[in-house]
């Protein structure tokens, strides 16, 4: 069986020296991925530092964690079943933040009723069960 990740994570990193001197120097890269490669194919010298200025994926207020974070979150992702996957965003979805909704998930503390179309379908499951 081949395992696909649904959910994908693009970058775009940037040396933040040159972008305070004007120049606009990064490229997009695909999470995860070695923060270190990224590094040598974006920096120009080794004691400047990265920065995210855009992100592509269907998880919201990235912006609000750091590189390191979001490719912890990549990491965490690609190992997912495309169910699993799957769970992770509507978790996601239903939390306050991206913390929270990691918590909840890594804790396993929800329930996914799959095939159900309504409440009636979720209230008989869950009778049944």
């Amino acid at each position: 069986m081949i395992k696909t990740n649904t959910v994908k994570i693009e970058v775009w990193v940037g040396d933040l020296y040159e972008y305070t001197t004007g120049l606009l120097k990064g490229d997009w890269f695909t999470l995860p991925m070695d923060l270190e490669d990224i590094a040598s194919m974006v920096l120009s010298h080794g004691d400047h530092e990265l920065f995210v200025a855009d992100y592509n994926s269907d998880i919201k207020d990235l912006d609000n964690l750091s590189l390191q974070q979001i490719n912890e979150l990549a990491e965490m992702l690609e190992g997912l079943e495309p169910y699993q996957s799957e769970e992770f965003m509507m978790v996601l979805n239903a939390s306050d933040s991206i913390e929270e909704g990691l918590e909840i998930f890594e804790n396993e503390s929800y329930r996914v009723f799959h095939g159900c179309e309504n409440m009636e379908d979720v209230a008989r499951e869950w009778y049944e069960e």
